[in-house]
């Protein structure tokens, strides 16, 4: 696991490697991991949706608050096509990364009317709450 201290910039969190895309993420807490899945926008980050939820949730569980790719200061790469499906795949290769076989994902309301399955498309014993 290839990971870098956080930066003074709060928006900058650690960093790894997932799926192939230097992730920028956000990791607090200690228990189960319950990873937040921020929206989709201008300007949208993981800092940007989850600041305020991340010290409170973190209380309870650990938790991880990636920034998705071609989002925040996540890696973008030119061979990328962006959708709900590559989406998908970098979540579940940020929690390979991490070594993390199951977790609780929780989307925002946003990310949960996207036209995808959003359980089904997860081959994990993961719970996912919008």
């Amino acid at each position: 696991m290839n990971m870098d201290t956080a930066p003074a910039n709060p928006e900058l969190g650690r960093s790894i490697d997932a799926a192939g895309i230097r992730t920028n993420f956000h990791d607090v807490g200690q228990g189960f991991p319950v990873m937040l899945i921020h929206g989709s926008g201008p300007g949208v980050s993981a800092w940007a949706n989850w600041r305020l939820t991340l010290p409170r949730l973190a209380a309870r569980a650990r938790v991880l608050a990636p920034d998705m790719v071609g989002f925040g200061y996540t890696e973008r790469p030119d061979h990328i096509t962006y959708g709900m499906e590559t989406w998908v795949q970098h979540a579940l290769g940020f929690l390979d990364a991490l070594g993390i076989t199951q977790a609780t994902w929780w989307v925002t309301p946003l990310v949960a009317r996207w036209p995808w399955p959003w359980p089904s498309a997860i081959p994990r014993e993961c719970a996912v709450w919008c």
